[in-house]
């Protein structure tokens, strides 16, 4: 339903074509009309909930606030616009105790996904989040996330997204 909202609010059958159909330069004006059309179709927070609900349910229990809004990001192929450097939310004041429900309306592999730093990987924040990158590269995780399918993740692990080298756009929506 959320895809579908999407495409339709587009008037694209496929979302995995946007680098087809937007320049990078209006990626910001697309991702703020669709963002505007998730957050006020009251469905999409249900819809939403539903997707992960039993895992939510058996991770941290039933009394359960939800982010206001959905974050929405898209990822062209071969844009530096759209990158998020590796960071944990909770080094930004984002609270320990929330899980991240990362959903991708497109299959996420390789660089079209997003990378982890897999619990108990150490690392150390001096220097800019490339030179953090930089220590850690060879050791993140790049999570292989097919539509249809969602990831709920702790807001203290560490991270990010690299450029997209793959041949189609990425499309994800997170909450917390």
């Amino acid at each position: 339903a959320l895809r579908a909202l999407c495409a339709g609010v587009l008037g694209w059958p496929d979302l995995d074509e946007a680098h087809l159909r937007c320049s990078p330069e209006d990626l910001n004006d697309l991702k703020l009309k669709v963002m505007a059309a998730l957050n006020l179709c009251e469905l999409s927070r249900q819809s939403y909930f539903n997707l992960a609900k039993a895992a939510l349910y058996a991770l941290i229990g039933n009394e359960l606030a939800m982010q206001r809004k959905f974050n929405l990001n898209i990822q062209v192929p071969n844009d530096a616009t759209s990158l998020l450097p590796v960071h944990a939310d909770t080094w930004t004041g984002d609270s320990p105790y929330q899980l991240v429900l990362w959903v991708p309306l497109t299959d996420c592999y390789r660089t079209k996904s997003m990378y982890v730093l897999p619990p108990g990987e150490p690392y150390t924040l001096e220097g800019s989040s490339e030179d953090v990158w930089n220590r850690i590269k060879d050791r993140v995780k790049f999570l292989d996330v097919k539509y249809g399918e969602v990831l709920l993740f702790n807001p203290t692990l560490p991270h990010g997204n690299r450029v997209n080298e793959e041949d189609s756009a990425r499309w994800t929506i997170n909450c917390r």
